[in-house]
Protein backbone atom coordinates (compact mmCIF):
# COMPACT_ATOMS: atom_id res chain seq x y z
CA UNK A 1 0.00 0.00 0.00
CA UNK A 2 2.84 2.37 0.83
CA UNK A 3 4.52 1.61 -2.51
CA UNK A 4 1.34 2.56 -4.33
CA UNK A 5 1.16 5.85 -2.48
CA UNK A 6 4.83 6.56 -3.22
CA UNK A 7 4.51 5.88 -6.94
CA UNK A 8 1.29 7.85 -7.48
CA UNK A 9 2.91 11.33 -7.70
CA UNK A 10 5.46 9.99 -10.21
CA UNK A 11 2.71 8.49 -12.37
CA UNK A 12 0.80 11.75 -12.29
CA UNK A 13 3.85 13.75 -13.38
CA UNK A 14 4.58 11.35 -16.27
CA UNK A 15 0.94 11.43 -17.41
CA UNK A 16 0.87 15.22 -17.26
CA UNK A 17 4.05 15.44 -19.32
CA UNK A 18 2.65 13.11 -21.96
CA UNK A 19 -0.61 15.04 -22.11
CA UNK A 20 1.23 18.37 -22.45
CA UNK A 21 3.48 17.01 -25.21
CA UNK A 22 0.56 15.58 -27.15
CA UNK A 23 -1.64 18.68 -26.79
CA UNK A 24 -1.83 20.54 -30.13
CA UNK A 25 -0.54 24.09 -30.07
CA UNK A 26 -3.22 26.70 -29.67
CA UNK A 27 -3.99 28.67 -32.79
CA UNK A 28 -3.50 32.37 -32.65
CA UNK A 29 -6.74 34.25 -32.69
CA UNK A 30 -7.23 36.23 -35.86
CA UNK A 31 -6.62 39.94 -35.51
CA UNK A 32 -8.05 42.51 -37.86
CA UNK A 33 -6.97 45.64 -36.01
CA UNK A 34 -3.47 45.56 -37.53
CA UNK A 35 -4.75 45.62 -41.10
CA UNK A 36 -4.99 48.95 -42.87
CA UNK A 37 -8.39 47.92 -44.23
CA UNK A 38 -11.63 46.38 -42.99
CA UNK A 39 -13.01 45.56 -46.45
CA UNK A 40 -11.34 43.28 -48.96
CA UNK A 41 -9.82 45.28 -51.86
CA UNK A 42 -10.86 42.58 -54.34
CA UNK A 43 -14.39 41.57 -53.36
CA UNK A 44 -15.44 44.57 -51.28
CA UNK A 45 -16.58 42.20 -48.52
CA UNK A 46 -15.43 42.26 -44.87
CA UNK A 47 -11.98 40.77 -44.30
CA UNK A 48 -11.95 37.34 -42.64
CA UNK A 49 -9.33 38.17 -39.99
CA UNK A 50 -7.14 35.28 -41.14
CA UNK A 51 -5.88 36.16 -44.61
CA UNK A 52 -3.22 38.88 -44.76
CA UNK A 53 -0.18 39.95 -46.72
CA UNK A 54 2.53 42.47 -45.90
CA UNK A 55 3.04 45.20 -48.49
CA UNK A 56 5.66 47.92 -47.92
CA UNK A 57 5.32 47.52 -44.18
CA UNK A 58 1.52 47.65 -44.24
CA UNK A 59 -0.75 44.72 -43.44
CA UNK A 60 -3.57 44.19 -45.94
CA UNK A 61 -6.51 41.93 -45.13
CA UNK A 62 -8.71 39.89 -47.46
CA UNK A 63 -12.03 38.06 -47.31
CA UNK A 64 -10.47 34.75 -48.42
CA UNK A 65 -7.14 33.26 -49.56
CA UNK A 66 -8.10 33.53 -53.23
CA UNK A 67 -8.05 37.32 -53.10
CA UNK A 68 -4.50 37.93 -51.87
CA UNK A 69 -3.00 36.59 -55.13
CA UNK A 70 -5.23 38.92 -57.12
CA UNK A 71 -4.02 41.85 -55.03
CA UNK A 72 -0.40 40.85 -55.58
CA UNK A 73 -1.07 40.81 -59.32
CA UNK A 74 -1.87 44.54 -59.21
CA UNK A 75 0.91 46.89 -60.25
CA UNK A 76 2.62 48.90 -57.51
CA UNK A 77 0.81 52.12 -58.39
CA UNK A 78 -2.58 50.50 -57.90
CA UNK A 79 -1.49 48.92 -54.61
CA UNK A 80 -0.10 52.25 -53.38
CA UNK A 81 -3.36 54.02 -54.27
CA UNK A 82 -5.30 51.45 -52.26
CA UNK A 83 -3.04 51.88 -49.20
CA UNK A 84 -3.27 55.67 -49.49
CA UNK A 85 -7.06 55.53 -49.68
CA UNK A 86 -7.17 53.51 -46.45
CA UNK A 87 -4.94 56.06 -44.72
CA UNK A 88 -7.24 58.89 -45.74
CA UNK A 89 -10.22 56.93 -44.45
CA UNK A 90 -8.68 56.49 -41.00
CA UNK A 91 -7.43 60.06 -40.59
CA UNK A 92 -10.25 62.05 -42.15
CA UNK A 93 -12.96 63.15 -39.72
CA UNK A 94 -15.71 62.51 -42.23
CA UNK A 95 -14.57 58.93 -42.87
CA UNK A 96 -15.28 57.42 -39.48
CA UNK A 97 -17.45 54.33 -39.41
CA UNK A 98 -21.11 54.76 -38.65
CA UNK A 99 -22.96 56.02 -41.69
CA UNK A 100 -23.16 56.93 -45.34
CA UNK A 101 -21.40 59.83 -46.95
CA UNK A 102 -23.42 62.93 -47.81
CA UNK A 103 -24.91 62.40 -51.26
CA UNK A 104 -27.17 65.42 -51.76
CA UNK A 105 -26.20 67.86 -54.51
CA UNK A 106 -27.07 71.06 -52.66
CA UNK A 107 -26.19 72.82 -49.42
CA UNK A 108 -28.98 72.22 -46.93
CA UNK A 109 -28.66 75.81 -45.63
CA UNK A 110 -28.44 77.96 -48.77
CA UNK A 111 -29.66 75.50 -51.44
CA UNK A 112 -26.57 76.41 -53.45
CA UNK A 113 -25.05 73.68 -55.60
CA UNK A 114 -22.19 71.99 -53.79
CA UNK A 115 -18.96 72.92 -55.52
CA UNK A 116 -20.22 76.30 -56.69
CA UNK A 117 -17.99 77.97 -54.07
CA UNK A 118 -15.04 75.59 -54.22
CA UNK A 119 -14.61 72.16 -52.65
CA UNK A 120 -17.48 71.60 -50.19
CA UNK A 121 -16.37 71.60 -46.54
CA UNK A 122 -17.15 68.34 -44.73
CA UNK A 123 -17.92 67.91 -41.05
CA UNK A 124 -19.38 65.26 -38.76
CA UNK A 125 -22.32 66.69 -36.84
CA UNK A 126 -24.04 64.45 -34.30
CA UNK A 127 -22.50 61.39 -35.92
CA UNK A 128 -23.44 62.05 -39.53
CA UNK A 129 -21.51 63.54 -42.41
CA UNK A 130 -22.65 66.94 -43.62
CA UNK A 131 -21.40 68.85 -46.67
CA UNK A 132 -22.16 72.52 -47.25
CA UNK A 133 -21.31 75.25 -49.74
CA UNK A 134 -19.06 77.09 -47.27
CA UNK A 135 -17.80 76.64 -43.72
CA UNK A 136 -20.04 79.41 -42.43
CA UNK A 137 -23.09 77.20 -42.92
CA UNK A 138 -21.93 74.76 -40.25
CA UNK A 139 -22.68 77.32 -37.52
CA UNK A 140 -26.27 77.64 -38.72
CA UNK A 141 -26.75 73.88 -38.76
CA UNK A 142 -25.29 73.45 -35.28
CA UNK A 143 -27.49 76.28 -33.96
CA UNK A 144 -30.69 74.63 -35.23
CA UNK A 145 -29.76 71.01 -35.93
CA UNK A 146 -33.33 69.70 -35.93
CA UNK A 147 -34.45 72.15 -38.61
CA UNK A 148 -31.66 71.30 -41.02
CA UNK A 149 -31.53 67.59 -40.25
CA UNK A 150 -35.27 67.32 -40.91
CA UNK A 151 -34.70 69.00 -44.27
CA UNK A 152 -31.80 66.66 -45.06
CA UNK A 153 -33.83 63.63 -44.02
CA UNK A 154 -36.72 64.51 -46.32
CA UNK A 155 -34.43 65.11 -49.30
CA UNK A 156 -32.49 61.89 -48.67
CA UNK A 157 -35.68 59.87 -48.25
CA UNK A 158 -37.05 61.23 -51.54
CA UNK A 159 -33.75 60.42 -53.27
CA UNK A 160 -33.32 56.90 -51.89
CA UNK A 161 -36.92 55.69 -51.79
CA UNK A 162 -37.07 54.61 -55.48
CA UNK A 163 -34.03 52.40 -54.92
CA UNK A 164 -35.08 50.85 -51.61
CA UNK A 165 -34.91 47.06 -52.03
CA UNK A 166 -37.39 45.76 -49.44
CA UNK A 167 -41.16 45.75 -49.07
CA UNK A 168 -40.93 44.46 -45.51
CA UNK A 169 -39.48 45.93 -42.31
CA UNK A 170 -35.82 44.96 -41.94
CA UNK A 171 -36.30 44.50 -38.19
CA UNK A 172 -39.60 42.63 -37.82
CA UNK A 173 -40.12 41.52 -41.46
CA UNK A 174 -43.66 42.88 -41.30
CA UNK A 175 -45.08 44.07 -44.64
CA UNK A 176 -44.85 47.80 -45.37
CA UNK A 177 -48.20 47.89 -47.14
CA UNK A 178 -51.68 47.33 -45.72
CA UNK A 179 -54.63 46.95 -48.08
CA UNK A 180 -52.52 48.38 -50.89
CA UNK A 181 -51.52 51.45 -48.87
CA UNK A 182 -47.90 52.29 -48.04
CA UNK A 183 -47.69 52.29 -44.25
CA UNK A 184 -43.90 52.48 -43.88
CA UNK A 185 -42.32 54.58 -41.16
CA UNK A 186 -39.39 56.23 -42.91
CA UNK A 187 -36.29 56.82 -40.85
CA UNK A 188 -33.01 58.29 -42.07
CA UNK A 189 -30.13 57.16 -39.88
CA UNK A 190 -26.74 58.70 -40.60
CA UNK A 191 -27.69 59.57 -44.17
CA UNK A 192 -29.31 56.23 -45.02
CA UNK A 193 -33.01 55.57 -45.46
CA UNK A 194 -34.66 52.69 -43.58
CA UNK A 195 -38.30 51.90 -44.27
CA UNK A 196 -39.73 50.30 -41.13
CA UNK A 197 -43.04 49.09 -39.77
CA UNK A 198 -43.00 51.41 -36.76
CA UNK A 199 -41.03 53.95 -34.74
CA UNK A 200 -39.91 51.32 -32.23
CA UNK A 201 -37.87 49.65 -34.95
CA UNK A 202 -35.94 52.89 -35.46
CA UNK A 203 -34.63 52.55 -31.91
CA UNK A 204 -33.42 49.05 -32.71
CA UNK A 205 -31.56 50.41 -35.74
CA UNK A 206 -29.84 52.93 -33.46
CA UNK A 207 -28.83 50.22 -30.99
CA UNK A 208 -27.32 47.88 -33.59
CA UNK A 209 -26.64 49.88 -36.76
CA UNK A 210 -23.88 47.59 -38.06
CA UNK A 211 -26.20 44.58 -38.09
CA UNK A 212 -29.08 46.24 -39.91
CA UNK A 213 -26.81 48.16 -42.28
CA UNK A 214 -25.20 44.86 -43.32
CA UNK A 215 -28.61 43.22 -43.80
CA UNK A 216 -29.78 46.14 -45.92
CA UNK A 217 -26.54 45.97 -47.94
CA UNK A 218 -27.27 42.34 -48.69
CA UNK A 219 -30.80 43.18 -49.79
CA UNK A 220 -29.51 45.92 -52.11
CA UNK A 221 -26.98 43.54 -53.69
CA UNK A 222 -29.66 40.92 -54.19
CA UNK A 223 -32.12 43.36 -55.75
CA UNK A 224 -29.73 45.38 -57.92
CA UNK A 225 -26.81 43.05 -58.63
CA UNK A 226 -28.31 40.84 -61.32
CA UNK A 227 -29.42 43.70 -63.56
CA UNK A 228 -26.66 46.17 -62.75
CA UNK A 229 -26.87 48.71 -65.59
CA UNK A 230 -23.20 49.59 -66.21
CA UNK A 231 -20.38 47.56 -67.70
CA UNK A 232 -17.86 50.29 -66.95
CA UNK A 233 -16.57 51.96 -63.78
CA UNK A 234 -18.45 55.24 -63.15
CA UNK A 235 -15.20 56.91 -62.06
CA UNK A 236 -12.62 55.85 -64.67
CA UNK A 237 -14.80 54.55 -67.50
CA UNK A 238 -12.72 51.36 -67.53
CA UNK A 239 -14.48 48.09 -68.33
CA UNK A 240 -15.50 46.29 -65.15
CA UNK A 241 -13.32 43.21 -64.81
CA UNK A 242 -10.41 44.68 -66.79
CA UNK A 243 -8.46 45.20 -63.56
CA UNK A 244 -9.57 42.07 -61.72
CA UNK A 245 -12.80 41.39 -59.90
CA UNK A 246 -14.94 44.57 -59.70
CA UNK A 247 -15.23 46.11 -56.24
CA UNK A 248 -18.68 46.93 -54.87
CA UNK A 249 -20.00 49.53 -52.46
CA UNK A 250 -23.48 50.36 -51.26
CA UNK A 251 -24.11 54.10 -51.09
CA UNK A 252 -27.48 55.81 -50.62
CA UNK A 253 -29.14 52.39 -51.01
CA UNK A 254 -27.59 51.92 -54.44
CA UNK A 255 -25.15 49.31 -55.60
CA UNK A 256 -22.06 50.89 -57.18
CA UNK A 257 -19.39 48.81 -58.92
CA UNK A 258 -15.85 50.05 -59.46
CA UNK A 259 -12.89 48.80 -61.44
CA UNK A 260 -10.77 48.95 -58.26
CA UNK A 261 -10.83 50.32 -54.72
CA UNK A 262 -8.45 53.07 -55.80
CA UNK A 263 -11.52 54.83 -57.22
CA UNK A 264 -13.09 55.27 -53.78
CA UNK A 265 -11.24 58.51 -53.06
CA UNK A 266 -12.50 60.22 -56.22
CA UNK A 267 -15.99 58.84 -55.68
CA UNK A 268 -16.13 60.09 -52.09
CA UNK A 269 -15.08 63.57 -53.19
CA UNK A 270 -18.07 63.87 -55.57
CA UNK A 271 -20.51 61.04 -54.79
CA UNK A 272 -23.58 62.69 -56.34
CA UNK A 273 -21.76 63.06 -59.67
CA UNK A 274 -20.96 59.36 -59.96
CA UNK A 275 -24.25 58.15 -58.47
CA UNK A 276 -26.02 60.15 -61.18
CA UNK A 277 -24.18 58.14 -63.85
CA UNK A 278 -25.46 54.87 -62.39
CA UNK A 279 -28.99 56.27 -61.99
CA UNK A 280 -29.03 57.49 -65.60
CA UNK A 281 -27.99 54.04 -66.85
CA UNK A 282 -30.89 52.45 -64.94
CA UNK A 283 -33.49 54.54 -66.74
Amino acid sequence: MKKLVTLTPIVLIVCAAIAFASEPPKEDKPETKEAVNTMCPISGRAIDGKTFIEYKGRRVGFCCPACDDKFLAWDDQKKDEFIAAQAVGKKGEAKEFGGDIYTLTKCVVTDEELGSMGDPPIKIIEGREVRVCCAGCFKKIEKDTKKYFDKMDKQMADDQRPHYPLDTCIVTHEPLKRKGKDTAYEYVFKNRLYRLCCKDCARKIEKDPARYSAELDAAVRSAQGKNYPLTTCPVTGEELGSMGEPVERIVANRLIRFCCSGCFKKFDAEPAKYIAKVDAARK
